[in-house]
């Protein structure tokens, strides 16, 4: 596994009802199995409800996948201790081949009970910037970033796995038509089916 990462702060931005429902980074994943998803978060006052770590496509908002980190409640103070990375495992991990919002989703809240995602009030990483959704728009701030951590695998196609089939066939469909087989002291015959 490797991992996509962008982790310099100086600032933080309110996610709640009041503000913005939803926050994070509006960047391209080109290839990748993505499985894991953080954010640098802390609260102030005393907000409650579900945060949820999502990954919304850019051309249709459409939601690829998201899980839910945790109530609020959980998150430390934004003064002390300060703030904490916060991840999630996606139970199914997603293709990503486009480009996309990583956000952090909060819909409860008000104006004095918050959560914060931290970011960087400079540009940090080319072609990627901060976004939020505010009054049913999309505001990018492409002078600013999100702190954010992905994780991923490169190979997307790459499934590591094991069969045993004594005295049988397996038929196995690829994409990209290319297998990898270790079998000690076994042997394994191989049809390529396909141009």
């Amino acid at each position: 596994m490797a991992s996509e990462e962008q982790t310099t702060s100086n600032t933080s931005n309110s996610i709640s009802s009041f503000f913005s429902s939803r926050m994070g980074q509006r960047l391209t994943i080109s290839n990748r199995l993505v499985s894991a998803l953080s954010f640098y978060l802390a609260k102030i006052g005393s907000p409650t409800g579900d945060v949820t770590f999502t990954i919304r496509r850019v051309s249709d908002d459409l939601v690829l996948v998201s899980k839910v980190m945790g109530d609020a409640s959980i998150l430390p103070d934004d003064v002390a201790p300060g703030p904490t990375w916060k991840e999630v495992t996606f139970d199914s991990p997603i293709i990503v081949n486009e480009e996309v919002r990583i956000l952090a989703e909060f819909s409860g809240g008000d104006i004095n009970n918050t959560v914060e995602l931290y970011c960087q009030n400079t540009d940090v990483k080319a072609d990627e910037y901060l976004t939020w959704y505010i009054a049913a728009a999309w505001v990018n701030v492409t002078a600013q970033d999100a702190a954010y951590k992905y994780t991923y695998t490169a190979d997307p196609y790459s499934i590591p796995f094991s069969v045993h089939l004594p005295k049988r066939t397996l038929d196995v469909h690829l994409p990209k038509r290319t297998l990898a087989v270790s079998l000690p002291k076994r042997t394994l015959d191989v049809h390529l089916k396909g141009s």
